[in-house]
């Protein structure tokens, strides 16, 4: 997946990382991460959310 300058993504506890609104979205109607299926079990919102400037 690539990322642009300046989007948000979160990091779920397995460290799959989604665009801030596709995962949030995802992870409002499933509690389990769409790679791996590990379940999700803490607020969304507290997920780590960062710019995707730090990815290369």
């Amino acid at each position: 997946m690539e990322y642009r300058r300046g989007e948000k993504r979160i990091t779920l506890p397995c460290k799959h990382v989604y665009h801030s609104s596709c995962g949030n979205k995802w992870l409002s109607i499933n509690k389990a991460c769409p790679i791996c299926y590990t379940e999700v079990l803490t607020n969304v919102s507290k997920h780590r959310s960062s710019p995707s400037s730090e990815y290369k």
